[in-house]
Parts: C-alpha cells; sequence; structure tokens
C-alpha cells in the first residue's frame, strides 16, 4: 500500500510543467495604418514588446498588430462583423 501511494506521488509531481502553466493572454492591436506601422522595427507593438522582454514578461503575453492602412472607424467595424 505504501509502495503504490509512493508511485502514485511520483506520477503526480513528474507532470510536464507546460500542461499546469498557463496559455499567454493576447493582446490584438486593431487599427488602421498607424498600427500598421506599429509592428516594424521602430514601432510601438515592437517595443512594448521589447519593453516586456526586459521586465521578463514576454511569455505572458502574444502581441498581434492588425492595422490596415486606409481604414476609417466603420471599416474596422465591418472587419470585426466578418470575425464575427
Amino acid at each position: 500500500m505504501i509502495r503504490m501511494i509512493i508511485l502514485l506521488a511520483i506520477s503526480i509531481f513528474n507532470l510536464p510543467i507546460a500542461s499546469i502553466e498557463e496559455k499567454p493572454k493576447k493582446v490584438i492591436f486593431f487599427g488602421d495604418s498607424i498600427t500598421e506601422l506599429g509592428v516594424k522595427d521602430n514601432g510601438y507593438i515592437t517595443a512594448l514588446s521589447q519593453y516586456l522582454k526586459t521586465k521578463n514578461m514576454n511569455q505572458n503575453f502574444e502581441l498581434i498588430g492588425s492595422g490596415i492602412g486606409g481604414n476609417k472607424v466603420y471599416d474596422l467595424f465591418f472587419r470585426l462583423e466578418k470575425m464575427y
């Protein structure tokens, strides 16, 4: 009986860490040309990603740039409607 409890305890504590870790939270930057440029080398989305790396928080967030140049508010609305 003790042997079975020890084997059970070993199997529980040897679970893969990936099954316990949370998935990164997705942050979507949804907008126009300013947002589109945000993912470039000197863009604000890239800068935020680099900042998160300096704070060792980059595994917690997935930054997604979803900008299309020339979009207006009504274009963004229609883009959302197509998604749902």
